[in-house]
């Protein structure tokens, strides 16, 4: 991604195909190339900001 290192599990990498990472204003937004299935429970996603993650 233009100079910048990321790092994602080898797996998860062959299960989504590839990832597509964005700069937005509220931080990184990361789309992978095949959407996860849902885990049942809601139908939103997760997000990242301030050092933390949430699903």
């Amino acid at each position: 991604m233009d100079g910048f290192p990321f790092c994602i599990d080898k797996e998860l990498l062959q299960t989504v195909g590839g990832v597509n990472i964005d700069l937005t204003y509220m931080g990184f937004a990361i789309e992978p190339n095949i959407p996860l299935a849902s885990s049942g429970g809601s139908s939103c996603g997760g997000s990242c900001s301030g050092g933390s993650c949430s699903i």
